[in-house]
C-alpha cells in the first residue's frame, strides 16, 4: 500500500492503478478525394484506481467522501501524488467515482 494525496485528502492506494490516453486528430474534408487527418496535440489522460480511506490517517471518512463529492460536483483541479511523487505534472479533476463502504 501507497499512501496518496489528493489536494488535501489522504489516502492508501495500491498501484493498481489504471491510465489511459489519447490523441486529438482533426480531420479534413477535401472534395473529391479521402479526408486528410491533422494531429492536433495529446488528449487529457484519464487515471482510475481504488482508494481507501482511514480514520488512522487523521480523516473522517464520512466527512472525506463529501468533501470528494464536492471536488467532482465543482469541478475543482486537484494535484494528484501516490508515494511522494506526483502522477503527472498536470492537475486532475475527479470525472466520477463510486464508493464501497467496509464496516468490520
Amino acid at each position: 500500500m501507497y499512501i496518496g494525496y489528493l489536494a488535501d485528502i489522504v489516502f492508501y492506494t495500491a498501484l493498481d492503478i489504471t491510465r489511459s490516453g489519447s490523441a486529438r486528430w482533426e480531420k479534413h474534408n477535401l472534395m473529391l478525394e479521402k479526408p486528410v487527418k491533422q494531429f492536433s496535440g495529446p488528449d487529457v489522460e484519464q487515471i482510475t484506481c481504488k482508494i481507501l480511506i482511514s480514520a488512522s490517517l487523521g480523516q473522517s471518512p464520512d466527512s472525506t467522501v463529501k468533501k470528494l463529492r464536492n471536488y467532482r460536483d465543482m469541478g475543482a483541479v486537484l494535484p494528484f501524488i501516490i508515494g511522494g511523487k506526483p502522477v503527472s505534472q498536470n492537475y486532475f479533476v475527479i470525472m466520477s467515482m463510486s464508493e464501497d463502504s467496509l464496516f468490520t
